[in-house]
């Protein structure tokens, strides 16, 4: 019979312990797997109307894509003629790269913004838009913009 020293129980705690470890890692991370799939950004389509208003340089931007909207009213900045061009934009998943026209001063120019898609601690999906410029695209918020000229 084996004689059972300090050594012996150290090496077999340290070993039970490495054990416990990597079962509770295998766990955690099937855990994260399924709960990613349940938030799977395959069935996850972001659409903006047209003319939705973005902050850009501190001044609300109207934006405009070239997906056909549906059951969406187009806002009344432009002429009917002018409508059918300006339209929804659709990000659906796996897209990397959105096509965007902005009014700017009366100008409509296009750029093509990068999506970025990340999650939170808790699976919920965030997604970024970018512009070609390095700024991230952010909605004008006028409520926050009176509250804050306002004080």
């Amino acid at each position: 019979m084996k004689k059972i020293t300090n050594k012996n129980i150290f090496l077999m705690l340290a070993g039970l312990i490495a054990l416990l470890t990597l079962v509770v890692i295998t766990l955690n991370v099937a855990y994260l797997e399924t709960r990613f799939k349940l938030l799977d950004e395959s069935s996850t389509t972001l659409i903006f109307s047209p003319g939705y208003k973005v902050e850009i340089d501190n001044k609300p931007i109207a934006i405009f894509g070239e997906d056909v909207c549906e059951n969406t009213q187009h806002n009344l900045i432009f002429s009917e003629a002018e409508k059918p061009h300006f339209e929804c934009i659709r990000i659906r998943s796996g897209v990397k790269n959105v096509l965007v026209h902005l009014v700017l001063d009366k100008n409509v120019i296009t750029e093509q913004w990068e999506v970025h898609r990340d999650y939170s601690l808790e699976g919920v999906l965030i997604l970024s838009l970018k512009r070609p410029n390095g700024e991230y695209v952010k909605p004008f918020n006028k409520l926050e913009k009176n509250i804050t000229n306002d004080a």
